[in-house]
């Protein structure tokens, strides 16, 4: 979420002049939106659905 500069409007996603008082908005404010970034794979047991660690041949939970 962003605001602008100039009289504090909250900004429209994607925006380039602020919809209240027309001020341009800066390229640095528009690129500065948070992204969620997922590495690895996670591995659920097909039986009861708890998180696997890495390496875990059988379930911790249910012993399969």
């Amino acid at each position: 979420m962003a605001f602008c500069m100039n009289c504090g409007t909250e900004l429209e996603k994607g925006a380039r002049f602020c919809s209240e008082c027309g001020t341009k908005v800066p390229q640095i404010l528009k690129d500065n939106e948070r992204t969620i970034i997922y590495e690895g794979n996670i591995y659920k047991c097909p039986n009861c659905g708890e998180v696997l660690k890495s390496f875990v041949a059988n379930c911790p939970q249910c012993r399969i």
